[in-house]
């Protein structure tokens, strides 16, 4: 059944379809798989929805040529998947480089680490939201996505130098960002 949908997904190309929403599914690695085995492209497709579902980095690893082709994707739900790790969001954020995606939710995930971010680039990147995700730092990279108008930090354990390198996103002259979410976390005095 997943198959099958993934290939009348792909077969969609007269730009009706443009919002899809697998979310609580309990969509695993395996499923995953036979979902974008065909499904390869959605050239009308500008949300993607998959929150709430169970699968890690072989059923991102699987998604990888759906979303190098989905060119005009730009909202992307990943978030309240526990088996959602670094590797997934290194390998996710390595694939959406040749998409122009404005909304990244990957919050309620068990990242921990976001320092893969640092080798590659989300230009049109402007909402990020990774609060309730672990994060433990933010690399110094996050000072160049000056497009991020809303970023969604709360709950983690950013600490001192996640503060400094959101600072100098924010001493950017050409930072955008206007909401910025750090509630809970464990910051110091410095």
């Amino acid at each position: 059944a997943w198959e099958l949908l993934g290939s009348y997904i792909a077969q969609n190309d007269d730009e009706h379809l443009i919002q899809i929403d697998i979310s609580r599914c309990r969509l695993t690695d395996s499923k995953m798989h036979h979902l974008f085995r065909k499904c390869t492209k959605a050239l009308s497709l500008k949300t993607l929805e998959l929150h709430n579902n169970e699968f890690g980095v072989d059923g991102i690893q699987s998604m990888v040529p759906f979303l190098k082709n989905s060119l005009n994707l730009r909202e992307l739900d990943i978030g309240h998947n526990h088996n959602f790790n670094a590797e997934c969001f290194r390998v996710l954020g390595e694939a959406l480089q040749s998409v122009s995606i404005e909304t990244l939710y990957l919050s309620y995930c068990s990242i921990g680490d976001i320092t893969a971010s640092e080798h590659f680039v989300l230009p049109h990147l402007r909402r990020l939201e990774l609060n309730h995700s672990n994060i433990r730092s933010i690399p110094s990279s996050m000072e160049n996505y000056t497009n991020l108008e809303s970023l969604w930090l709360n709950n983690n354990e950013i600490g001192g130098e996640g503060c400094r390198s959101i600072a100098k996103l924010l001493q950017n002259r050409g930072s955008r960002l206007r909401d910025l979410y750090l509630f809970s976390n464990y910051l110091g005095d410095d």
